[in-house]
């Protein structure tokens, strides 16, 4: 971190306070411009925050919003950690498509954690304990679905970065690469192969992972996806008593029962 994003006095790292940066250790605050997106003042409190204002939230996210303040008045958070976590929600707001999160209350979990995470003079919040609070009000967060969303987000001195996250159908392309180098199995295969039809199982299975309802695959593997979008495509071909679920099962080394569940959910979403 570069020396204008740490204090001055004590040389401690500076956290987010409203629209101000405040050093954790002296208490020094430094009134200045920090982030790219512009201010507003939040309807419940007159503080100026970051995001968009409460009063334009879903009723789903304004009650995660909430939640996430009692939350933080639960665990007796200082006061910069609530207003953080309150800005990292706002962000995750904004930019929840890059998560690929549809239920906010992960978003409540993940601005909690982060916030406590930053803050050095208090101990972070161990994630069990978060999720344990949750469930005493009624709202069950699955470990490995958190876990997953929380790896994605980064946070950096000029806010919040996401990292890439690879689309079921980005994997198709490769995926039928990687079947062309396997018609060695069938010298007979070589006149359906250069045939063009494998193009058309490409752009099927796109138009597939590209359409499918995205509540109804999170948390799923988008490489076994993208495989089993490559099969269901090429049961409308003259490539269905090729592309089997035991080829494909050799091919990437998973088992047929694995790409049978696929199958089935990609069905059901579509």
């Amino acid at each position: 971190m570069s020396d204008k994003h740490k204090c001055g006095k004590c040389g401690e790292k500076l956290i987010i306070d409203g629209w101000d940066l405040v050093c954790p250790n002296c208490g020094l605050v430094y009134p200045q411009p920090f982030f790219e997106k512009g201010p507003r003042r939040d309807d419940h409190s007159g503080i100026l925050t970051i995001g968009i204002p409460t009063n334009s939230y879903t009723p789903y996210a304004l009650n995660s919003f909430k939640v996430l303040k009692t939350l933080c008045e639960q665990f007796n958070l200082p006061r910069p950690v609530r207003l953080h976590a309150e800005y990292i929600f706002k962000c995750l707001l904004v930019d929840k498509k890059k998560l690929h999160i549809t239920n906010y209350i992960y978003l409540a979990a993940i601005s909690l954690i982060l916030a406590t995470r930053q803050y050095k003079p208090i101990s972070p919040i161990p994630i069990m304990k978060v999720i344990e609070s949750f469930r005493k009000i009624g709202y069950n967060l699955r470990k490995k679905t958190l876990m997953k969303n929380m790896g994605r987000v980064m946070l950096t001195p000029n806010g919040l970065r996401f990292k890439n996250i690879v689309m079921p159908r980005e994997y198709v392309k490769r995926i039928i690469a990687e079947l062309q180098d396997a018609w060695y199995l069938d010298e007979n295969l070589r006149n359906i192969v250069d045939s063009g039809l494998l193009d058309k199982v490409k752009i099927k299975a796109e138009l597939m992972l590209k359409n499918i309802k995205e509540r109804g695959v999170i948390g799923k593997n988008p490489y076994i996806l993208a495989i089993s979008a490559v099969y269901l495509a090429a049961r409308d071909t003259a490539l269905k008593k090729v592309i089997t679920e035991k080829l494909l099962a050799k091919k990437f080394k998973i088992h047929e029962t694995t790409i049978r569940d696929y199958n089935r959910i990609i069905r059901g979403n579509i």
